[in-house]
């Protein structure tokens, strides 16, 4: 009786092992895609940044472009003086 007292003992024990095992592997895995969900996140908020900073230049080079355009638009109104014209025609 003893011994199969100890055989189930035993296999108590090893049945133990193993969900300590598997608990370990388990954390350790939880541990690293914690992990790599942070890197991730930095990259991403990293991207959005530069994204703003690219937004805001082209409103910017939008803003230029829209004041050359009407500065292009006041100079086609204003007819060109006859000093002008007679150094341009030959």
């Amino acid at each position: 009786m003893t011994d199969k007292a100890k055989q189930a003992n035993k296999g108590l024990l090893y049945v133990i092992v193993l969900c300590m095992v598997g608990l370990l592997t388990t954390a350790y895995f939880l541990i690293v895609s914690l992990n790599e969900v942070k890197e991730l996140t930095t990259h991403k908020d990293v991207l959005i940044r530069r994204l703003a900073e690219e937004v805001m230049a082209k409103k910017e080079l939008q803003k230029e472009v829209d004041s050359l355009k009407k500065i292009l638009e006041v100079d086609k109104i204003q007819p060109i003086s006859s000093d002008v014209q007679t150094i341009v025609k030959p």
